[in-house]
């Protein structure tokens, strides 16, 4: 770098040099000009006079100050013969010479109209006219040597050399020092780069010698180092990270060269797709693919390869070389340097196997009944929405069956939910048989199936398919050594026929299922219009029914119950009654199962036990019942699951001040049979509190002895169908006294509901049962007739007594 520099000093002496050279020389040529112009205008004006008069002496005269300038090596003073044709005359004469050093003679010129300088070689000529009165007389001829002039350009150019190449020679040797001062480290510096190159070695730092601007260099290299030494500190942990990422990574990693070639694979890709180190590069993973999945596998990779796609996902099964199926998911791209050139491909591959299973489990689990295998609720509502989509590309029907076994609850309840589960697969092997492949077969729930029949192209073939299933669900199913005769109720709906929803469909196939149950079960109904006039019929009571709630539409009214042995006053029962300012009277037997559907009969309930305690209450006040009279209340079953009812019970009987004796809560059998385990826990906390229990409608039910042992009840009623029939049904007769005691047996008390008549009043009192109630009795009375006829009741009641000639048992 120095010796450049000096190098490059020396040449722009050289050049400085010569430019002064040339300046010199235009100089010295500008100076002589000037000079011997002036002298020879001197010499010229002088000598005008000897011109004309042709005076020699004067001319020469003239000429001979010329001795004195040692450069004139020559001088000639012309005249001309004419002045007035000096141009057209021959050449002038000459007049006067002056010559140093025996130079040669005067040389012939022409008059010149104005002063002429030549310089040529080592000498300097001048033609000066010599004029007098504007008219030319003469020539002025100087001749001068330049000889000196350029011995002395010479000796200074020579001078000027000897100091360039001096000063040359100080700047070497200057460079010589000052290269050694900055080269070494310099040196140095370079011996450092290649020793941190050789050994790979970024820790290695560059010694500093001085602090100027090698030094700063070098503070410059090391910080240098410094960085890259952390980077690569940073790119070696990367790589370590990777390789144990790589090695321990539970995720298949692999990198392939621009023509699809493997060049890398790490282990856990081998244990991944079974195969070798050396057989993932040759030949690949592409030879475990399973051969469902390799064409569209490379196709996929035909993609990257070739049609430069960006990614590619790798969503597939393999074949293991040991017959084992694996699947897996991956993701391949394109792999790029710094430079963003690509320099082939990464991909990565993850065994799912787990967790394609789970998800197969999972999927089985969302769209499959556990239990029987059959699709549920989810997967049977998608393909009836699909199937109905396709009604008009088809042209044909869709037939919905909705089908409900008929008294399963008491299979559940008599030989426990194992056997119900039992059953409930026989029967869906059942219905799998009875359809074709291209039908649904489904569980909604509980006992509840659905039965999905697209492409049907009449009823007649579908009341076929539901005659079919009636018929094998009623063969006898043999559980725990026991055959179990079962059936089932089945309700159909046509698409588009009904309607073309999915919601609609189902809805009607309900509606038509409760027809069929309601109409004796075990057959099946087709859905009509007329059920759809009951379902609105049915929506517009519900309505009504909730206002009527709001409104206090509802009153009570009460039937007395009687001793049959003593004759006494026992008690009464509250009956329901609804009084509809459009529909008029509404009986029960209407509005109590909707208010049950609905859950209205929570606030009805609610509202009948207090009003009842309360008019308990008013007749314990005015002394027209003793404290042992009992007001009997209706429970339903749906009212159990208020799970407030026993805290409002007692709350009721705490607020009106009634003792809990003087209430009793009446329940039908089949609803107890129902959830049996569930009402006895709720039974036993309403008996906690003192309050009675009865069995309403004893003996139409279901009920085994062992069950009604457990029931913590205290009477039990005879159904009026039991009671209407006597004398005339002497069957009706026996069973009526079996009941009663069948109950006397279980302790509890018996009440006989529909005494209407003398004789059947006798039976029953012959019976021994205990009370008895009816239009023999009383009606039921509204609250002010009630009080009127506790008023008077034990007077007539005896001297009816007296008129029948019969007399209280002791």
């Amino acid at each position: 770098m120095i010796l450049l520099s000096l190098a490059t000093s020396l040449i722009s002496l050289l050049a400085a040099l010569a430019a002064i050279a040339a300046y010199d020389q235009y100089s010295l040529r500008t100076v002589l000009e000037q000079e011997f112009g002036v002298l020879a205008n001197v010499i010229a004006n002088r000598s005008s006079a000897a011109v004309v008069f042709e005076d020699a002496a004067l001319a020469q005269s003239n000429l001979s100050s010329l001795q004195y300038r040692d450069s004139v090596v020559l001088g000639c003073i012309y005249r001309n013969i004419n002045a007035e044709t000096v141009e057209k005359t021959s050449a002038p004469v000459l007049l006067a010479n002056f010559s140093a050093n025996n130079h040669r003679p005067c040389p012939e010129v022409q008059t010149p109209k104005e002063q002429q300088i030549k310089i040529g070689g080592r000498s300097l000529e001048i033609l000066q006219p010599i004029d007098l009165d504007g008219s030319h007389v003469g020539v002025l001829y100087l001749k001068a040597s330049l000889e000196e002039n350029y011995t002395r350009l010479q000796h200074k150019l020579l001078m000027l050399i000897l100091v360039m190449f001096m000063a040359a020679a100080i700047a070497v040797i200057i460079g010589t020092v000052l290269s050694r001062h900055i080269s070494r480290p310099l040196l140095r510096l370079g011996k450092t780069a290649a020793l941190v190159a050789e050994h790979d070695n970024y820790a290695i730092r560059a010694d500093k010698f001085s602090n100027d601007e090698v030094g700063q260099v070098v503070d410059s290299f090391n910080h240098m180092l410094s960085v890259i030494q952390r980077e690569d500190a940073n790119l070696r942990e990367s790589e370590e990270k990777f390789r144990l990422i790589s090695e321990s990574s539970k995720v298949g990693i692999f990198q392939l060269d621009s023509q699809g070639n493997c060049l890398y694979a790490n282990e856990e890709m081998a244990i991944v797709t079974g195969l070798s180190a050396e057989q993932l590069l040759s030949p690949g993973l592409l030879s475990v693919v399973h051969p469902d999945d390799k064409r569209r596998i490379a196709d996929q990779f035909q993609l990257l390869f070739q049609n430069g796609a960006q990614h590619i996902n790798l969503d597939c099964s393999l074949l293991l070389t040991d017959s084992t199926v694996k699947w897996i998911t991956g993701h391949v791209a394109p792999l790029h340097d710094a430079k963003h050139q690509q320099r082939g491909f990464l991909g990565t591959v993850s065994d799912i196997t787990e967790l394609k299973q789970a998800y197969d489990q999972l999927e089985q689990m969302a769209f499959y009944d556990t239990l029987t295998g059959l699709a549920n609720r989810r997967l049977f509502r998608n393909r009836l929405e699909h199937m109905l989509s396709n009604i008009p590309r088809s042209g044909a029907s869709v037939a919905l069956i909705m089908i409900d076994l008929d008294h399963f609850k008491h299979v559940n309840d008599s030989m426990g939910h194992d056997s119900g589960d039992a059953l409930l697969t026989v029967v869906s092997e059942r219905l799998k048989h009875c359809v074709r492949f291209t039908d649904t077969v489904a569980r909604l729930g509980g006992d509840e199936f659905a039965v999905i029949l697209p492409n049907v192209p009449d009823t007649l073939t579908v009341s076929t398919i539901a005659e079919k299933i009636l018929h094998a669900l009623s063969k006898a199913v043999l559980l725990d050594d026991q055959e179990i005769a079962i059936s089932a109720s089945l309700g159909i709906s046509m698409a588009p026929e009904d309607c073309n929803g999915a919601e609609h469909l189902i809805k009607n196939a309900d509606l038509a299922l409760y027809k069929a149950k309601g109409e004796g079960r075990n057959n099946f109904k087709f859905f009509t219009t007329e059920m759809n006039r009951m379902l609105v019929e049915h929506l517009s009571l519900v309505q009504h029914l909730r206002q009527a709630i709001e409104q206090e539409e509802f009153y009570l009214q009460y039937q007395p119950q009687v001793d049959l042995i003593t004759g006494q006053l026992v008690g009464f029962e509250a009956l329901a009654r609804w009084q509809h300012r459009e529909r008029g009277f509404v009986s029960p037997v209407d509005f109590i199962p909707v208010a049950e559907e609905t859950d209205l009969i929570l606030p009805l309930g609610r509202w009948i036990l207090r009003s009842a305690c309360q008019q308990m209450r008013t007749l314990c006040d005015a002394k027209l019942v003793n404290n042992r009279a009992v007001m009997t209340v209706n429970l339903s079953i749906k009212q159990f699951e208020d799970l407030q009812l026993v805290k409002f019970i007692g709350d009721t009987l705490l607020d009106l001040g009634l003792h809990p004796s003087q209430l009793e809560l009446e329940l039908t059998e089949t609803v107890l049979m129902e959830n049996l385990e569930e009402t006895i826990d709720s039974l036993n906390n309403i008996k906690a509190l003192g309050v009675g229990l009865s069995i309403d409608d004893f003996g139409t039910g279901y009920s085994s002895l062992g069950y009604l042992k457990r029931l913590p009840v205290n009477v039990v009623k005879v159904d009026r169908s039991f009671v209407m029939d006597i004398p005339h049904d002497r069957d009706d007769m026996e069973i009526t006294a079996a009941v009663i005691a069948m109950a006397h047996k279980l302790r509890y008390k018996v009440v006989a509901e529909g005494i209407e008549t003398q004789e059947q009043f006798q039976f029953l009192r012959e019976s021994g049962c205990d009370y008895g109630q009816g239009y023999y009795f009383s009606p039921p009375l509204h609250p002010a007739e009630l009080v009127e006829y506790c008023r008077h009741y034990q007077n007539e009641l005896e001297t009816d007594l007296a008129r029948r000639n019969l007399k209280p048992r002791a």
